[in-house]
């Protein structure tokens, strides 16, 4: 019984864990860069942090995972990111207000971070209109 009991906590820790991510847009480019934007309601920085260090990503590539608490384009929208006609729409699309966190794998596998995604995107607007 007390196997029986461990088992069901674990299957139910492990559950619980993955549903901390809801993938809620994706796109690829017929060369492999790639745009993946997640609902993430309940998860910590770290938390996320470790689940966008693990996502696809093509050696020569850049990979852009972005994260949200809830889902910023709203609750029937779908499809802006995934049915973009290039990498640069897609990713420019999936960059709303509210991003929670970016996480940017280079073409040489490097991880870059940033908080403020959406406030970075407005500055780099701004200073390229100068």
């Amino acid at each position: 019984m007390k196997k029986l009991l461990l088992l069901f906590t674990l299957i139910l820790a492990v559950s619980c864990s993955e549903n901390k991510f809801e993938q809620i847009e994706y796109f690829k480019s017929s060369d492999r860069f790639r745009v993946f934007v997640y609902v993430a309601p309940t998860a910590t920085i770290e938390e996320i942090k470790a689940h966008a260090s693990s996502q696809m990503w093509t050696e020569r590539k850049i990979t852009e995972v972005l994260y949200y608490r809830s889902n910023p384009f709203g609750p029937r929208t779908t499809g802006s990111v995934t049915m973009a006609k290039s990498f640069q729409e897609a990713y420019q699309k999936a960059v709303v207000e509210g991003c929670i966190l970016r996480c940017q794998i280079d073409n040489f596998g490097n991880k870059y971070f940033s908080e403020t995604p959406y406030e970075d995107k407005l500055k780099a607007i701004e200073e390229s209109n100068k």
